[in-house]
């Protein structure tokens, strides 16, 4: 049974409904004013549920920093947009939103051009992974005239493929942009990630004249060294080489690395780049050079802690090299012995079963 009540409160007109079962009374009141509630209207619900999904817009400033990046072709401040919209939005959709809109606007894109549009939003969207809406965009600025012969878009695209592991159009859009002469403070990148990717891929290794050549996948034969890492860092600075030469002991490069790498600076840092290179050296198979690099670095160590270091190296380099007894010998030739040094002489004659010297030089210790 529906019973309906119909009230006037402070001029408020009022509906309630109350439904009465066969062993309870529900009822339910619908907007609350003053002690009074009354339901809001479907309509009213509507409007919020589409307030609550309505797109944020970009902040302001975000706004005049768009307008600067797209007016810089070379996207200087393109990463400083994406980091700042991230920071303000904590998402970088209301800019490609922004991005959208203004792409759309003819007045707008009198302005801009459509292939800058383009390139911003790969370059917004490939830091985050979004490869696939990166590559919706690639497909659309490879139809526009801009994108011939252009060294820049050729960098980005080299970008994305190369984030996306399709190595072989990176490699193609890598070398494209050093070809048409993209501006010198990027060709070092570019040369670096070439040989990066190149040593990684399938080689083979084959000797010519007596010379290791390597011969990439694409047949071209890079003769004299092993890896194109090496090839690369051979015209670069101290610093790269060094550098790339971490990267080729890491790989297991131990000869190219030992050439390329030069011990740097002063104090603990020479200390510790000499032991990492006689290391790479007696891997390497340069034993006398390791030998003789690693016994400078047990002399010239200055802590207690870099010396024991030093000393367990080439303790180790001899007894895989059976030369203990020519590291003995340095022992005996070198007078005024710090104890660390000592220790591990004693530690060696007592290894070799020579425990009389080692006695002796016990009690001389006292």
């Amino acid at each position: 049974m529906m019973l309906i009540a119909r009230k006037t409160y402070f001029g408020l007109f009022v509906v309630a409904f109350c439904c009465i079962g066969s062993s309870c009374l529900l009822g339910q009141t619908f907007i609350k004013l003053r002690g009074v509630t009354v339901a809001p209207s479907s309509a009213e619900e509507e409007v919020d549920s589409q307030d609550d999904d309505a797109p944020v817009g970009l902040d302001p400033k975000l706004k005049e920093a768009l307008e600067l990046a797209l007016l810089d072709a070379t996207g200087a401040k393109d990463e400083d947009l994406r980091l700042r919209t991230l920071a303000i939005h904590g998402s970088v959709e209301p800019l490609l939103a922004e991005i959208k809109r203004l792409s759309a606007d003819k007045i707008e894109m009198k302005k801009y051009s459509l292939a800058r549009f383009l390139v911003l939003q790969v370059r917004i969207l490939r830091p985050l992974g979004e490869l696939g809406r990166a590559m919706e965009c690639y497909q659309s600025l490879q139809k526009l005239p801009e994108a011939k012969d252009n060294a820049r878009l050729d960098l980005e695209i080299a970008r994305l493929f190369d984030a996306a592991g399709n190595l072989d159009q990176a490699l193609l859009h890598y070398g494209r942009a050093l070809q048409l002469g993209i501006q010198p403070d990027l060709q070092g990148f570019i040369q670096l990630r070439i040989a990066l990717i190149r040593a990684d891929r399938p080689a083979t290794q084959k000797v010519t004249n007596n010379a290791l050549a390597f011969v990439a996948d694409d047949g071209e034969p890079i003769i004299g060294v092993l890896d194109p890492l090496a090839a690369f860092a051979v015209k670069e600075d101290q610093v790269t080489k060094n550098r790339c030469a971490v990267v080729l002991a890491a790989r297991g490069r131990y000869a190219e690395a030992a050439s390329l790498f030069a011990p740097q600076g002063k104090g603990k840092q020479l200390i510790r780049d000499k032991i990492r290179l006689a290391e790479w050296q007696a891997a390497a198979g340069l034993v006398e050079a390791a030998e003789d690099l690693i016994w400078q670095a047990t002399r010239e160590a200055t802590s207690k802690r870099d010396r024991r270091y030093a000393l367990s190296i080439a303790i180790e380099i001899a007894r895989h090299n059976k030369s203990i007894e020519a590291l003995l010998s340095r022992f005996e030739s070198s007078p005024n012995l710090d104890a660390e040094s000592r220790a591990a002489w004693i530690d060696i004659l007592r290894d070799s079963s020579l425990f009389d010297r080692a006695l002796e030089l016990f009690h001389s210790a006292q």
